[in-house]
């Protein structure tokens, strides 16, 4: 017996230490302090019973700093693992450099574009005027996109460890920039000052890990040409982006960047807990998916995410009013709507296709469904806002995701001869659509309370 408690000990421990090894859980942890950093500040602002104006232009600085950032950063670095995933150990010394050169180089123009089209959207009132500190804050996010290419680069490497360091860093850093700015009666802008400083670290160290990339690499010739696809992907990525963006710009354009538009926000705050947890694993399978093992690592992966989200996504939508008026206040129970619908897209982070066809190069394939999908999701929010308000802009969403959804099965099957049951198990997904619709559906569609909290938006 004593032998038998041993061994089970032993296996649970081993088992459970070698996934804390694994680069890409070490991901994931990484993504999930990114974003419990930013969910924490954001109850701290309420508790501290900071004014609703005071959130929305704090939510409007992270939707700005996103629009320069979140179209080309996640195409830059898919396309980094992209082409390192396909080329030798020894023959990728010198990636990390030339990768960091092109988000340099593409920060710089993304920038001065950014800010003639910004101020020139600003005078047209059809954006809100910048927020006091803006720029430093918007300095701070790129270093933190610098710090992501180093932590896709410990990735590639094999290197958790690194991984882990640079997501503590970046959680205390935060974190404790809004504490101490905070309860020092200090404005955000000097909070966003503090970031800034307190992000240069994060730059030491991913120059020192450039130059030691450079050890040992043969000098070869390249140019921008030479990138893998870098290009494709930024494109096909900057159409998924503007689509996601769809949604927080109408809500700007309609209600303006500061009550509606903090409520608006609150209620997607829950919503990259899910996109942070299958985006990282999704882009971590971009390099695997066209080995013999891939299709099998990709589909374990969905089975594991399905049975691992069925629970928590029902228990959520069971008590996310409850849940918002406990971690927030009574001013953001409404929001627990917006959070509800988001929570359905859900449904479609569980299927991997995209990864397989970045791995397999299949641009035009991913451009023609991302086109489609732009064009469903801007014209449907603004065709349903006008029966359905705010909630129209969200259902617009869900549609367009449905759109995707399909493109991919359908192009899946035809260039590939993937079928759906290769990717995903169909049985345990349809259970996993029957049982989160059917919730939402009772919530929404018999009790009064739910219904009633539907139509005040």
């Amino acid at each position: 017996m004593k032998n038998i408690l041993l061994y089970r000990f032993r296996s649970v421990f081993f088992s459970q230490s070698s996934r804390w090894k694994d680069p890409a859980f070490a991901l994931q942890v990484f993504s999930l302090m990114r974003f419990a950093a930013y969910f924490l500040v954001s109850i701290l602002l309420v508790k501290l019973k900071m004014s609703a104006q005071i959130i929305g232009t704090y939510e409007y600085v992270l939707f700005l700093c996103s629009i320069v950032t979140g179209w080309w950063i996640d195409g830059l670095i898919q396309s980094y693992l992209s082409e390192a995933g396909r080329t030798s150990e020894e023959a990728s010394k010198g990636f990390l450099l030339k990768y960091s050169f092109l988000l340099l180089l593409m920060a710089m123009g993304v920038l001065l574009i950014f800010f003639l089209v910004i101020s020139f959207l600003i005078q047209r009132e059809i954006l809100a005027p910048l927020p006091d500190g803006f720029v430093f804050f918007l300095g701070f996010h790129l270093i933190l996109h610098a710090g992501i290419l180093l932590a896709y680069y410990f990735f590639q490497n094999q290197k958790s460890r690194g991984i882990y360091g640079i997501g503590v860093y970046v959680f205390g850093l935060y974190i404790g920039s809004f504490w101490i700015g905070i309860f020092g009666d200090r404005s955000l802008s000097d909070v966003y000052r503090w970031l800034f400083l307190g992000g240069f670290p994060l730059l030491l160290i991913w120059a020192y890990h450039i130059l030691r990339d450079q050890k040992g690499e043969e000098k070869r010739g390249w140019s921008l040409w030479h990138f893998g696809g870098v290009f494709p992907l930024i494109l096909i990525q900057s159409l998924g982006f503007l689509s996601a963006w769809s949604d927080g710009f109408w809500v700007q354009y309609f209600y303006g960047a500061e009550e509606v538009f903090a409520l608006f926000r609150y209620g997607g705050r829950e919503l990259p807990l899910f996109t942070i947890l299958t985006s990282t694993f999704g882009t971590a399978m971009i390099g695997l998916s066209m080995n013999p093992a891939g299709l099998k690592r990709i589909r374990k992966g969905s089975r594991r995410f399905i049975k691992g989200f069925l629970g928590f996504v029902v228990l959520l939508l069971v008590t996310s009013q409850w849940l918002f008026f406990r971690v927030y206040s009574d001013e953001f129970v409404l929001a627990s709507v917006i959070f509800d619908l988001y929570l359905l897209l859900i449904l479609f982070r569980v299927y991997f296709a995209r990864s397989f066809l970045i791995g397999a190069k299949e641009y035009k394939g991913l451009l023609f469904i991302a086109v489609g999908e732009l064009m469903v999701n801007v014209g449907m929010s603004y065709l349903l806002y006008w029966s359905m308000g705010l909630i129209g802009l969200v259902a617009g969403t869900l549609i367009a995701h449905l759109v995707e959804f399909i493109g991919y099965k359908i192009f899946m099957r035809k260039k590939f001869s993937v079928r759906f049951r290769d990717i995903i198990p169909v049985r345990l997904y349809l259970w996993f659509v029957l049982i989160i619709l059917g919730v939402f559906i009772i919530k929404y569609g018999i009790f009064s309370s739910g219904l009633k909290m539907l139509l005040k938006l």
